[in-house]
């Protein structure tokens, strides 16, 4: 069994020490581990572990025979990061294209661009929380490469992207578990998407004055440089 793992590249190394070639071999064995030990995954899931090993999330959900308790500890984690994003940075309910004019490809932009300003403009917050933000912004892009970090919600924005990846990833797995936590963790999914939209619209001129930039899980640059960072 050894030669085969070694010659079909799971495993790699010497005659004193072996490891896994890829981590997903890795997510695959600790996730077998824990869907095999209600112990362990009761203290994984106490633990919020998910964040350092995401990866496991799927091979646990796919092999629990109820993955409820997995899943809801990932919606409550993502909701309560959404509830903090929405409060501190911006409004749930603020839509930058609602009242935007959808037209034809090649006629004047200015009616479709004007109410989106404007609603940008008007913000989630007061203009000066936005200006402080866009100081801040400002100051950042000059960082090595151009590459734009966003300081203030770095954290909260890389922790939901995370969440709703692995919130997905568990989901998909989930046949058994109850239709209302279903339509939950799909809600809280695509309330990161709307997330990602108040971001893009909010920083739309930041990020068209720079090469580069990241925010939280997305980033917008040339094909070349996005893929080597």
């Amino acid at each position: 069994m050894l030669r085969d793992l070694i010659s079909s590249r799971v495993l790699f190394g010497t005659k004193e020490a072996y490891y896994l070639k890829y981590s997903l071999f890795y997510y695959y064995f600790v996730g077998r581990n824990l869907a095999n030990n209600a112990v362990s995954l009761d203290s994984f899931i106490e633990a919020k572990s998910y964040y350092n090993l995401p990866g496991s999330v799927e091979s646990i959900s796919g092999l629990v025979s109820d993955n409820t308790r997995l899943l809801t500890s990932i919606c409550d984690e993502l909701e309560n990061n959404l509830e903090m994003y929405f409060e501190k940075y911006v409004r749930e309910d603020f839509d930058p294209f609602e009242n935007a004019i959808w037209i034809d490809q090649g006629k004047d932009s200015e009616r479709f661009w004007e109410p989106i300003e404007k609603s940008i403009e008007a913000g989630p917050r007061t203009s000066d929380q936005h200006d402080l933000l866009k100081t801040s912004l400002s100051r950042e892009a000059r960082t090595v490469d151009q590459q734009v970090q966003f300081e203030q919600f770095a954290q909260l924005e890389d922790n939901i992207f995370l969440l709703s990846q692995i919130l997905a990833d568990a989901l998909k797995c989930s046949d058994s578990v109850d239709g209302r936590l279903k339509i939950r963790a799909v809600s809280l999914y695509y309330k990161t998407h709307l997330a990602v939209i108040q971001i893009g619209a909010l920083l739309a001129p930041t990020i068209a004055e720079n090469r580069v930039v990241r925010w939280g899980g997305l980033g917008s640059g040339p094909i070349d440089v996005m893929g080597a960072i």
